[in-house]
């Protein structure tokens, strides 16, 4: 999946968050994230940040048109501190995908 993703996916990035995605040739989203323990020492900080875009994913599941194979990768502006507001990066990265998969979609029928 990562392999694939990395090769011939798409890269969105806002800041600290950067998104990875591909169409899925299985038919499902999925979603998979990048948090280095040399960003982010604590794991109370890093499952926060998993918590956030998990929660992120599952609001704008519905707004994906295709299913999509999706990497979110994380790094933190300042080392060990989570960024404010990563939930809405997250949000806001996730529709910005969907709109370019369906423009991909519709110029290759």
């Amino acid at each position: 999946m990562f392999q694939q993703v990395f090769k011939t996916g798409t890269r969105l990035s806002s800041g600290s968050l950067v998104l990875r995605f591909a169409p899925s040739p299985d038919g499902q989203n999925r979603l998979s994230y990048l948090l280095r323990k040399k960003n982010l020492k604590l794991a109370v900080d890093r499952n926060s940040v998993r918590r956030q875009m998990r929660e992120a994913f599952r609001m704008n599941q519905l707004c994906l048109n295709q299913p999509l194979w999706m990497v979110f990768d994380y790094k933190p502006p300042v080392r060990n501190q989570v960024e404010d507001g990563l939930f809405w990066i997250a949000s806001d990265l996730l529709s910005q995908a969907s709109i370019q998969a369906d423009k991909k979609w519709n110029q290759e029928l």
